[in-house]
C-alpha cells in the first residue's frame, strides 16, 4: 500500500500544525491479472510513504506474534535467572542442557513471530498446525531441559518420563517445521 501526501486531486486539504496543505490520499489500481492493488494517484508534492501490508484481523496471526513474543519474552528471563542462579548449583554440562532449552526456545520463538508475520500469506490450516506444532514443541522440549537441571539442582534422580518429554517435544519441533515449509510452498505470491 502507498499512501501519497501531496496535493491530490482526490482529496480536500488537510491543515497541519506547520500550516502547510496536505493531502492524504490512496488510489486503486488494477494490475494485468485484474486484482486490484494500491498505487499512487497523481501528486504535484512527491512525497510516498509505503508501508508493509500486514493483516492483523486474521485471530492465528495475531496469536502467533502473541505467544511468540512471550516465548521470547520468557527465553531472556529463564537466561538471565540461568546465567545467575542455576550456574551456581549445577555442574557445567547440566548448564549446558539449561542454556540448550533456552537456546531452542528463542530459535522457535522467532519462528512463531515470523509465522505470524507471513501467516496471512499461508494456508491458514497449515498456518495454524504449524504454529500449535513449535508452541507445544517449545513447552516439551525446553520445558523438559529446564525440569531436568531443576532437578539435578536439587540432588534428586530424573524420572524416566520427565526424560522421554526432550525427544517428543523435538519431533513436535521437526514436525512444526516441515509443515512451516509445506505452508511457505503453497504461500500465495
Amino acid at each position: 500500500m502507498i499512501w501519497n501526501l501531496g496535493e491530490s486531486q482526490n482529496e480536500e486539504p488537510r491543515a497541519s500544525a506547520s500550516g502547510k496543505d496536505w493531502r492524504l490520499s490512496k488510489s486503486p489500481l488494477a494490475d494485468a491479472r485484474g486484482s486490484s492493488a494500491m498505487a499512487p494517484s497523481r501528486v504535484t508534492n512527491n512525497c510516498r510513504i509505503a508501508i508493509l501490508k500486514c493483516d492483523m484481523t486474521n485471530s492465528p496471526n495475531k496469536t502467533f506474534l502473541v505467544i511468540g513474543t512471550i516465548f521470547g519474552l520468557l527465553a531472556v528471563l529463564v537466561g538471565a535467572f540461568g546465567a545467575h542462579s542455576i550456574s551456581q548449583l549445577v555442574t557445567p554440562e547440566i548448564l549446558q542442557v539449561y542454556e540448550t532449552g533456552v537456546r531452542y526456545q528463542f530459535y522457535h520463538a522467532f519462528a512463531l513471530l515470523i509465522l505470524g508475520i507471513i501467516g496471512s500469506r499461508c494456508p491458514a490450516r497449515l498456518a495454524t498446525w504449524a504454529g500449535g506444532l513449535f508452541s507445544f514443541g517449545i513447552v516439551l522440549f525446553s520445558g523438559s531441559l529446564y525440569l531436568i537441571t531443576a532437578i539435578y539442582a536439587a540432588n534428586m534422580a530424573v524420572p524416566t518420563a520427565v526424560g522421554l518429554l526432550t525427544p517428543l517435544g523435538g519431533l513436535l519441533l521437526i514436525c512444526g517445521w516441515a509443515t512451516f515449509l509445506a505452508a511457505i510452498l503453497k504461500m500465495e505470491a
